[in-house]
């Protein structure tokens, strides 16, 4: 085992609140191990704005079996198989470019959460897409998914003009 040092200061301010800056220096048990980047650019060919462009899948979650999601440049999810091959994932409405479809996450079931036009969506193993928008707000985006397939995200606006941002869980 390594050797771990921790420095820490105190502080008080005129209110009397006490602030602890603590920093952890040294390494742990694994830190000998090094870490393993693996490049994963999925080359992309679409079309924008009646114009063909080249890029690539940026990633933003993974599943336990290596099955991702992440966007474009324009803000079109995908669904990332195995074998690393990118399926765009779409919402009913969303079919012209200045639309948008985004993959936020994924779970192990491979369901894939996001946003589109529409509000936000699951998109279940078999690319059924249910579009979650909560009650009476303005819009609707899910941010995350577990193994149970409960959904987190956001709603914001009430109907009464004030853009407030409320976290919900769907079940």
């Amino acid at each position: 085992m390594k050797k771990v040092s921790l420095i820490s200061q105190v502080a008080v301010v005129s209110s009397g609140i006490f602030l602890c800056l603590a920093i952890l220096q040294g390494l742990s048990h694994a830190a000998d191990i090094a870490y393993k980047f693996e490049i994963v650019d999925m080359p992309l060919h679409i079309m924008f704005l009646g114009e063909p462009r080249e890029d690539i899948v940026r990633l933003t979650d993974i599943d336990n079996k290596g099955r991702m999601a992440g966007n474009d440049f324009a803000g079109d999810g995908f669904f990332v198989g195995i074998r690393h091959k990118a399926h765009e994932i779409r919402c009913p409405s969303d079919q012209t470019d200045n639309d948008s479809t985004t993959a936020s996450a994924i779970n192990n079931a491979g369901q894939v959460v996001g946003s589109c036009t529409d509000g936000g969506f699951i998109r279940d193993r078999d690319r059924k897409i249910t579009i979650l928008n909560f009650p009476g707000a303005d819009g609707t985006v899910a941010l995350g998914i577990n193994d149970l397939g409960h959904v987190v995200g956001q709603y914001w606006g009430t109907g009464q003009g004030l853009q407030r941002f409320h976290g919900f869980v769907w079940k």
